[in-house]
């Protein structure tokens, strides 16, 4: 892990047995703890982990669906609200 996090941060092994003791152990214990090699191997080489970009769209899918419920709740609580008189507008 030692070879792929000195390319990810840009710096030495020597600076990487720093890191890991000092100064960004938390990033460090972050990263080891949360990605495995072959993750790291693909952002470098790719720019993304293709693992995790369908979880970005799925994301994104459940929101905009929410956004539609709410919206089509809303428009039906206004128009009940409409029929009821309780607006006018």
């Amino acid at each position: 892990m030692r070879e792929i996090m000195s390319r990810l941060c840009n710096i030495s092994d020597k600076s990487y047995y720093v890191w890991r003791k000092k100064s960004h152990i938390k990033l460090i214990m972050l990263i080891e703890k949360y990605f495995t090699k072959k993750d790291l191997e693909e952002f470098l080489s790719t720019g993304k982990i293709s693992k995790y970009e369908g979880i970005k769209q799925g994301t994104q899918d459940l929101i905009l669906s929410e956004v539609q419920n709410n919206s089509k709740m809303l428009s039906e609580l206004l128009e009940a609200l409409k029929t009821s008189g309780e607006i006018t507008k």
